[in-house]
């Protein structure tokens, strides 16, 4: 959240300027410096603190040309707003397994898991041994071939992006 913050809405400060000011943002960030004019506005930025909502302390300092001192007090809470939910971003994986001989290793089924382990779906491999797998969900996948009595190398393949080349060889 940005805070633009002024000593005065329209107003000047007493005495006679140069003016040395300091602004205390109540969290943690100060701002000062010299004025020859008023009002003396600075802009500050707060951190997102979502979902909590903080109110912090802005305090204003100043002293005139002859050391006069003025100060103003505010609280500030900044209102944060949940962040977007990130948009599901589809891709799709294709291949192709064939047998250590170069055939088509055909009725293979192409597993896609989370990298968390969490099944997703399968397609099972065409007469030409090529697959293809989508999924709109938004991480790093891992796919895993499968057959009964048989082995593939790679054993897994890690993917998070479109790919068109994740093929494996398998064995009896």
């Amino acid at each position: 959240m940005n805070l633009i913050a002024s000593n005065n809405a329209g107003g000047t400060l007493m005495g006679s300027a140069p003016y040395t000011y300091e602004w205390d943002f109540g969290d943690g960030m100060v701002e000062a410096g010299t004025a020859g004019t008023t009002p003396i506005t600075v802009t500050h930025t707060y951190p997102n603190t979502y979902p909590i909502n903080v109110t912090y302390m802005v305090t204003f300092n100043f002293r005139d040309s002859k050391h006069h001192p003025g100060s103003g007090t505010m609280q500030v809470t900044p209102k944060y707003v949940a962040p977007p939910a990130p948009v599901p971003v589809p891709f799709t994986v294709k291949g192709n397994i064939k047998h250590a001989a170069g055939q088509p290793f055909s009725g293979v089924t192409v597993q896609l898991y989370k990298k968390t382990g969490e099944y997703i779906r399968s397609r099972i491999t065409d007469s030409n041994g090529n697959y293809e797998i989508s999924t709109n969900e938004t991480s790093t996948h891992v796919i895993v071939p499968a057959k009964s009595g048989s082995t593939f190398v790679p054993i897994s393949v890690e993917v998070s992006t479109n790919t068109n080349d994740v093929n494996f060889i398998g064995t009896p």
